[in-house]
């Protein structure tokens, strides 16, 4: 993972989660988020003191990113909202699933951080 982002230091990541209520960006006060942050990732979003920055539909763009992390629950939201296809990440494919409310065990996170270091390691600068 370290080499993966060490390798490519200029991609940027938008943790993204989506309801019928609103779009919500993770921080880095999210654990994976933190650590992917301590790793040398750069996330992509507004400043904010919590663990989700709110914005509309209309300013998502504002926060261009090569990478998404797309929140498997909003996956319908996702499909129906055609800002999302827009997004330079996803429409560059570059999307990995995320899920910080579900409980992890040690076997999960060190799977999924594998996803994400072969994500980051297949993906170009789209921003």
């Amino acid at each position: 993972m370290r080499r993966a982002v060490a390798a490519a230091p200029d991609l940027t990541v938008l943790p993204l989660n989506a309801s019928a209520d609103g779009v919500y960006l993770g921080t880095p006060e999210l654990t994976v988020l933190g650590l992917l942050s301590e790793l040398g990732v750069r996330l992509a979003g507004p400043p904010t003191d919590g663990p989700w920055a709110t914005v509309s539909w209309e300013n998502v763009a504002q926060y261009p990113a090569d990478i998404v992390l797309e929140y498997p629950a909003s996956r319908d939201v996702l499909a129906s909202a055609p800002v999302y296809g827009s997004l330079p990440g996803v429409e560059a494919g570059q999307v990995v699933d995320w899920d910080d409310k579900r409980p992890n065990t040690y076997a999960e996170y060190a799977d999924w951080l594998t996803r994400f270091a072969e994500t980051v390691e297949r993906s170009g600068k789209v921003t």
